[in-house]
């Protein structure tokens, strides 16, 4: 799907939620997400193929079960960690109902997405 056919689904479902703290402030990881539980549920509730991007981690797997565990318990119905499935990762972007970035290393995720753009600027 080239970035133009891309562009009207990004544009009819843009929903963007940014959150500056994941873990719970008590350390407790079965909390994690809760405090902004009123703001994700009206969004996670019910939708299949959310896809976790684990960025802000040096433990893809611990982060990733950690936020599934979450937005499960926030009400997601299915929830999948692109780095687990290594080669869909773009097809499961383009299937997601909701897609959840871990935080912090926004630096890493910019320059992680500027590779993936040819020269002419379209997505590779």
């Amino acid at each position: 799907m080239s970035s133009a056919e891309l562009q009207p689904k990004i544009d009819a479902n843009r929903n963007l939620h940014v959150l500056s703290n994941y873990w719970s402030p008590d350390g407790n990881d079965s909390k994690n997400l809760m405090y902004a539980g009123e703001t994700l549920v009206p969004q996670i509730q019910g939708r299949e193929n959310v896809v976790i991007l684990a960025y802000a981690t040096n433990s893809r797997d611990t982060t990733s079960e950690a936020t599934r565990k979450s937005l499960k318990s926030l009400g997601a119905k299915s929830v999948f960690a692109t780095h687990n499935y290594p080669g869909e990762e773009r097809k499961m972007i383009e299937d997601a109902s909701a897609i959840y970035v871990t935080g912090g290393n926004a630096y890493d995720l910019v320059l992680n997405l500027e590779a993936a753009k040819n020269k002419d600027g379209e997505l590779a």
